[in-house]
């Protein structure tokens, strides 16, 4: 009998010592998975927004050149959000000057990219991505007007949640849907237009963003 005691009271003396650390392996077990979530969503909003590189370049009448690049897109916002980069390297800042025509563009191959081309001071193109979207845009064209030689040039990106041309929707403008794939992998095609609008006279009218981010990319030539 007074083993049987004895040996209850191990029993229960091991169980007192043994839920705890059972409890307390159970909570670091979570705590690592939330850690482990938390560097997955960490790494994921860490992408850049817009990566850019340089491929080629294509020379005109000095001092025009053209630069072909491969562009990367990643809208992280749970919403549709614009993506301006500039045609022209030297002209104004983005969201300066006006606009008075507008022409979209369609380009395809994994998956469909609009752009406008939107005409004015400065010379932008804007994509619309859906929330969550990736675009890989390879050999987009930005001119370049330099006297001298560069190594590297700096490109200014806009990200916005909205864009207005004259106070109506950017979207009005492209004549068609302008929103791109939630994915794509496309190559540049500027022959195949898909919608055209502008001003009489050529006129310039106002752009109006709701800015998410500005930020100038450093590119390597």
């Amino acid at each position: 009998m007074k083993a049987q005691i004895l040996m209850l009271g191990v029993f229960f003396t091991y169980m007192s010592i043994a839920l705890p650390e059972c409890k307390a392996q159970s909570l670091i077990s979570q705590t690592n998975i939330q850690k482990q979530l938390q560097q997955a969503m960490t790494k994921q909003s860490g992408e850049p927004s817009v990566e850019i590189k340089f491929v080629d370049m294509i020379f005109g009448k000095p001092p025009k050149a053209q630069l072909l690049m491969d562009v990367t897109l990643h809208n992280h916002y749970d919403q549709p959000c614009w993506f301006l980069l500039p045609h022209d390297i030297n002209s104004l800042a983005i969201g300066q000057g006006g606009v008075n025509r507008v022409e979209a563009f369609e380009f395809r191959g994994k998956g469909r990219v609009v752009v406008g081309r939107f005409l004015g001071t400065p010379d932008l193109r804007a994509f619309l991505l859906p929330a969550g979207a990736k675009l890989k845009i390879r050999r987009l064209p930005i001119e370049l007007w330099e006297e001298k030689t560069v190594d590297q040039v700096q490109i200014e990106v806009v990200v916005a949640s909205q864009l207005t041309i004259n106070g109506e929707p950017g979207a009005v403008w492209f004549g068609t849907n302008p929103m791109s794939d939630i994915e794509a992998d496309v190559t540049v095609d500027e022959s195949d237009r898909i919608g055209l609008r502008e001003m009489p006279n050529f006129d310039e009218v106002p752009i109006s963003l709701v800015e998410k981010e500005r930020f100038k990319l450093v590119v390597p030539l």
